[in-house]
């Protein structure tokens, strides 16, 4: 595996396949290539900077960067991680000159994840066990790439081949990959839904920029961030309604809404009838 980076900062692969270790970086330049990237990262932080979005990454999170897509690295403290490299070709002959990963899912190997949503850059996590596992197979890939011993071709096809199912694996279910976007964080806006909640607030907390976080949110529960805050607070101020003698004015700021005008209009529309007649009919 050779890679040359150009003038214009293009990365060309010579074979179909490699590895790289990069070891306690601090800055990689902005670049291109003319392949697929995953990025693993194995110690240390740092934000991964494709075409124009950012992806703040850690220990355990996997960055998948398709064909001619513009990638930059920064970290404050130094990060570690594993480049691997692969031109679908590496997988199948048939796949020659394919311009993106997502040719793969043609293959009768891979036509099990063909439900896969095509973004073209996406960011998956490994934690725990998990993260154990494809670091074990990861590492021992890359020391096989080094050793180039009898039978190594062999292997890191087999290794290839595995990797991608676990990939595509993850990338078919995302409600199983997303980093603390799981029922606990939905369970927090709940509770929290009259506090003034931001989107990039949590979005930040949970490692994300914020459009990708919404893009993530929507995939996970089916809604807007927006929207589900909103029904949030509507079902809140149902419960209000019902369990207390509060005036409507006290709940109406209690579940977070600063326009009286917009949250009984709202309201009506979530329930068809205003909220004095909601709560005598509860009564």
């Amino acid at each position: 595996m050779i890679l040359s980076l150009s003038p214009e900062n293009r990365y060309s692969l010579k074979e179909d396949f490699g590895i790289t270790q990069r070891r306690n970086i601090f800055v990689s330049p902005p670049h291109t290539h003319d392949f697929v990237e995953f990025v693993y990262v194995s110690h240390g932080s740092c934000v991964h900077t494709v075409d124009g979005r950012e992806y703040p990454a850690r220990r355990g999170d996997l960055l998948f960067i398709n064909y001619n897509s513009t990638h930059s690295v920064k970290s404050d403290t130094g990060v570690s991680y594993v480049d691997i490299y692969l031109k679908p070709a590496f997988i199948d002959e048939s796949l020659r000159g394919a311009q993106t990963a997502f040719a793969l899912l043609s293959l009768p190997d891979f036509r099990a994840f063909e439900s896969i949503v095509s973004e073209h850059n996406c960011i998956i996590h490994f934690d725990n066990d998990e993260r154990q596992r494809i670091e074990n197979l990861i590492f021992w890939a890359a020391e096989e790439m080094k050793k180039q011993d009898e039978g190594s071709d062999l292997m890191l096809s087999s290794f290839m081949n595995l990797f991608l199912t676990v990939v595509f694996r993850k990338m078919a279910l995302p409600m199983n990959n997303i980093r603390k976007l799981d029922e606990a964080l939905l369970s927090y806006i709940r509770e929290h839904c009259g506090d003034r909640l931001i989107l990039s607030s949590i979005a930040k907390q949970c490692g994300y920029c914020s459009e990708y976080f919404s893009r993530l949110f929507k995939r996970y529960t089916g809604v807007t961030f927006s929207d589900y805050l909103t029904r949030c607070r509507l079902e809140k101020s149902m419960s209000m309604l019902t369990d207390s003698n509060l005036p409507v004015e006290e709940i109406v700021a209690s579940c977070g809404f600063t326009d009286r005008s917009r949250f009984f209009r709202l309201f009506v529309e979530h329930t068809g009838i205003t909220p004095s007649k909601y709560r005598k009919k509860s009564k």
